[in-house]
């Protein structure tokens, strides 16, 4: 459970928000995430890389392939050799290996970066799906004309085949993203084509995912649940970054394709066997834990009923 990462008196989350870096610092608040937790975190990964460094292991995993990638491995095409080849702050092409502090950054990236996405996805399918017994009655007709193979399961290309199962994901994905906003920091100064604007080296920028997410500017009548507009004959009228469940670009989350692929594996399986429907303790809308940074679950009761 990562929750206690996240945990800060609410006090501080606003102190973040709004005060001047100089005196956060007087107060000793640096960070929208718990420091102890940080702290412990820190310590183990270190432990870990000084374990693997000392033994020569080698093994397949993200501490050891960041531990002993090599520059020349870097390929600006893919988003792995990006992260793991080269330093996060590398603009100019210069390649050199990670620091042993910017391993630890990309471990906690990817404990943090993974906090239950995948559980709240499921989650929030089912909740939407429960609410909407004819998005879910088609979902489950295009299941169903998909087959299986004789040993039970749906092939890799196959399960990529199902646009209504994609739809309704993304969909979910927009209402019920996990991260609420996205925060960058340029290395060098960055001027927005046509605009004038230059963001300075160093100037923090925010994308708010939730706020695009749920704005009808950018998608229409937009807190209903509609997966039709994520169809392949509708996603032309998306506009581009305005939908970053993962982020987007050359630093978009490693773990997307392993988290859609195996949410829409188990909606298969589930879907197949079992409909959802909503329980006399379903709350509409769902309860929620709320932090400056992510979205999720607090509880959720639904029926879930066996098919014929």
């Amino acid at each position: 459970n990562a929750w206690p990462v996240f945990r800060l008196p609410v006090w501080k989350m606003y102190a973040l928000q709004v005060l001047p870096t100089s005196l956060l610092h007087k107060f000793n608040i640096n960070s929208f995430f718990n420091e102890t937790c940080i702290e412990n975190i820190d310590r183990t990964i270190r432990q870990i890389i000084r374990a693997k460094v000392s033994a020569g292991d080698n093994g397949d995993d993200f501490i050891s392939d960041v531990v002993h990638s090599k520059p020349d491995v870097y390929d600006d095409q893919d988003v792995d050799s990006l992260v793991m080849a080269t330093k996060t702050d590398d603009i100019n092409g210069v390649k050199e290996p990670l620091t042993e502090d910017e391993v630890v950054a990309q471990g906690f990236n990817m404990y943090t970066a993974g906090f239950d996405q995948m559980a709240n996805l499921l989650a929030f399918v089912s909740y939407e799906l429960a609410l909407k017994p004819e998005a879910q009655d088609r979902l489950y007709a295009e299941i169903v004309a998909a087959g299986v193979q004789s040993d039970g399961e749906i092939g890799y290309d196959e399960l990529r085949r199902l646009p209504y199962m994609d739809a309704v994901v993304n969909e979910t994905l927009r209402l019920h993203a996990t991260p609420v906003k996205l925060r960058r920091t340029p290395g060098v100064d960055f001027p927005l084509t046509g605009t004038g604007i230059v963001i300075r080296k160093g100037q923090p920028l925010e994308i708010p995912i939730y706020a695009n997410h749920h704005s009808d500017e950018y998608f229409p009548d937009a807190e209903s649940f509609i997966p039709d507009r994520f169809l392949p004959e509708n996603r032309q009228n998306i506009k581009p970054y305005t939908f970053l469940p993962f982020s987007a670009g050359p630093r978009v989350c490693v773990g997307m394709p392993f988290v859609l692929l195996e949410t829409k594996l188990a909606l298969f399986h589930v879907l197949r066997r079992f409909r959802f429907a909503v329980h006399k303790d379903t709350k509409v809308p769902p309860i929620v834990k709320t932090h400056p940074m992510i979205k999720g679950l607090v509880s959720l009761y639904l029926s879930v009923v066996p098919r014929d």
